[in-house]
């Protein structure tokens, strides 16, 4: 039987209408070399010419191969074109070549076309004193299918956006974060968390889905799903997709639910639900059963018993203990070298060098801007244990993870930023409503009636309480910060902050307010014993920032340079040091990671319990776990102890410096800097 050319635009008319049933796509194929193809696969001797013109390549004919020879569509995950069709004759091989060209390139968009009509059935040209009809391809295309010309760009690209947002949130988020945002919400961990499940669902439903499919089925699953859902599918930008993102990334689950509520919750609002929910912990659980490391994670406090004389760079003679256990480590290496009486700034590798083999005994001056240095050395509880750190000794250390400081610990809590290069926070201990103003030296005011924007010079007041009526909470802040930024220093000149009493509640329960100003570590405490009357403003302080960065009172209410007890130790005072050891992971000439420098300090303690491990002290073969100790880290703490070893620590990343009191041969104090 004898293959027609009107047999051929049978054929593709009724694959073309088939397919329109699943949705149609389009490759990024040029259009030219679509046609290019078709015309070159005709067998030898087949592109007949009759009276110069060819039968099956007129430009009506180009115009169909040029807009509708791209399409394909997916049926089952798979990916079929117009050209899938079984034709027979010399047309076949002209089918297939395009079939297989069509098919090996990505889809890039949806069909859309300017009209529903695809080409002309026919055409009549007088040739000579003879009509000939010529039949070409054509085609009727469904609604859907069918835009004005001026609409089709704007249509595609934003069906485009869908399908690329759904795909690379289906590529990039993961169901573990998805499952971990479920069971935060169920357990009333996610702050206002019942608006955005339902999108987390769906996005769980797909993602397990998709993960199961090759990349010819994912390709059809993100264009037709993506066309289905529309917005609804573009899961990175929803207001959950920063939380999915950030779990997904590795974050830990405290940070990322963090930033959740900074964007989601008011500024007062404090969560008080644990993060780690039952059904965390036992996954946990049983994948450390799995890798043999039980006993690996319980932690304690290290002790002076622990160590061996390669730990210690420096022990006090004084202490008895580390003079039964070091022996020979105390005996002088060095003739002791008389010193200059002037305070001099040290390098730490000298001061290690030169300095510590001659001395006797060394005191620190315990600064307030020095409480985020405070550490302690954890040790191994089974010893025997294998051991899951980086370095061969099975030492650990956990810096003061908290603000001690109990003002910012509120500024925090009530979602304020304590961490700048200038911060004024005001606490007080009853329902009135006090304000806090900060008058920068242009003139502007930071205050609540602008709380929403930042001032030129980059503070904002991110904390404002107590504005909404009598149950107003008994412990409230407000704090402005100017958060670091990218090396600019402060703008010089003169400061004022002030309390004004907007609306005065707690007639019989006065009990006065405190403000903090800190700027680069060194805090100001000051201080009134009654709060102000009935929209009475009282000045607190007014400073100057000098064009060398110091702050300089120029006149105040009752202030001090707060010392603070603080683990232990009173900050602002010199302190005894018992112990001067570089970190474990430097210990008996292993370099691994940054080193750290530990001034372990007579009579330091960290209050309750600590953190025995951390993500970045884990052997490498553990990477893939770490959202699993993450759990365990904060789930099986070091256990509160009176005997430990904990002082100050310095990282060689860090610039910092230290004022030491050596004693020796000679007394002297010196600054290190780190």
């Amino acid at each position: 039987m004898t293959v027609t050319f009107h047999d051929f635009v049978a054929k593709l008319q009724k694959q073309l209408s088939t397919m329109s049933q699943t949705g149609l796509f389009e490759v990024t194929l040029d259009k030219d070399a679509v046609w290019d193809t078709y015309l070159n696969s005709f067998p030898a001797g087949t592109n007949l010419i009759f009276r110069e013109r060819r039968e099956y390549d007129c430009n009506c004919c180009k115009q169909f191969v040029r807009d509708v020879g791209r399409v394909v569509t997916f049926v089952d995950g798979k990916r079929v074109s117009i050209w899938d069709i079984n034709v027979g004759g010399y047309y076949q091989p002209v089918v297939d070549a395009l079939s297989k060209m069509v098919k090996s390139a990505p889809v890039g968009d949806e069909f859309l076309h300017y009209q529903a009509k695809v080409g002309n059935a026919q055409s009549n040209v007088l040739e000579g004193d003879e009509v000939v009809t010529y039949h070409h391809f054509h085609a009727v295309l469904p609604k859907q299918f069918v835009k004005p010309n001026k609409d089709i760009a704007t249509a595609l690209s934003l069906s485009r956006a869908d399908v690329q947002v759904l795909e690379r949130s289906l590529e990039e988020l993961t169901a573990e974060a998805a499952e971990t945002i479920l069971e935060l919400n169920a357990q009333g961990s996610l702050y206002r968390g019942n608006e955005q499940i339902s999108s987390v669902t769906l996005f769980l439903d797909l993602k397990r889905k998709y993960d199961t499919l090759n990349a010819e089925g994912k390709e059809a699953f993100v264009w037709k799903k993506g066309k289905e859902l529309g917005s609804r599918g573009k899961f990175r930008n929803s207001a959950i997709g920063t939380l999915l993102e950030d779990l997904s990334g590795g974050m830990d689950i405290e940070s990322a639910v963090k930033r959740w509520e900074k964007v989601m919750a008011p500024a007062n609002y404090k969560r008080t639900t644990a993060l780690v929910t039952e059904a965390m912990i036992k996954k946990a659980q049983e994948k450390v059963q799995e890798l043999g490391l039980m006993d690996s994670l319980y932690r304690r406090y290290a002790v002076l018993e622990d160590l061996t004389v390669n730990n210690v760079l420096f022990a006090d003679r004084s202490t008895k203990k580390a003079t039964d256990v070091f022996g020979d480590l105390l005996k002088d290496s060095k003739k002791p070298v008389k010193g200059p009486s002037n305070i001099e700034q040290i390098p730490i590798a000298k001061f290690i060098s030169d300095v510590l083999p001659t001395a006797t005994g060394l005191e620190v001056l315990m600064e307030n801007r020095l409480t985020g240095n405070l550490v302690s050395l954890i040790a191994p509880v089974y010893p025997d244990a294998p051991n899951m750190l980086k370095w061969d000794k099975n030492f650990s250390w956990s810096y003061n993870g908290e603000v001690t400081d109990s003002i910012k610990e509120r500024v925090k809590a009530a979602g304020g930023a304590v961490d700048g290069e200038l911060r004024a926070s005001l606490s007080w201990h009853n329902g009135d409503d006090l304000d806090l103003h900060m008058f920068e030296p242009s003139g502007d005011r930071l205050y609540y009636g602008n709380r929403s924007y930042a001032s030129k010079n980059g503070g904002q007041l991110d904390v404002d309480m107590n504005a909404g009526g009598p149950k107003n909470p008994k412990d409230p802040v407000e704090n402005i910060i100017y958060p670091r930024r990218n090396g600019r220093k402060q703008t010089p000149g003169i400061y004022t902050v002030q309390v004004n009493q907007y609306s005065q509640r707690d007639f019989d329960n006065p009990q006065g307010f405190e403000v903090e100003v800190e700027y680069k570590g060194e805090i100001y405490t000051f201080a009134q014993k009654t709060n102000p009357r009935s929209s009475q403003t009282v000045q607190v302080v007014k400073f100057r920032i000098t064009e060398d960065e110091k702050l300089v009172i120029i006149e105040s209410i009752d202030h001090s340079k707060q010392s603070k007890e603080i683990w232990g130790v009173s900050t602002e005072q010199f302190q005894k040091v018992s112990l001067v050891m570089n970190s474990p992971n430097h210990w008996d000439g292993q370099a691994v990671g940054n080193k750290h420098y530990f001034f372990m300090l007579e009579g330091a303690k960290q209050p309750g319990t600590t953190r025995g491990f951390y993500n970045e002290y884990l052997r490498n073969d553990l990477n893939d776990h770490r959202k699993v100790f993450e759990h365990l880290a904060g789930k099986m703490k070091v256990p509160a102890s009176d005997d430990q070893l904990s002082g100050l620590g310095f990282s060689d990343t860090q610039r910092n410096e230290l004022t030491v009191k050596v004693t020796g041969a000679f007394t002297r104090t010196v600054k290190v800097i780190f």
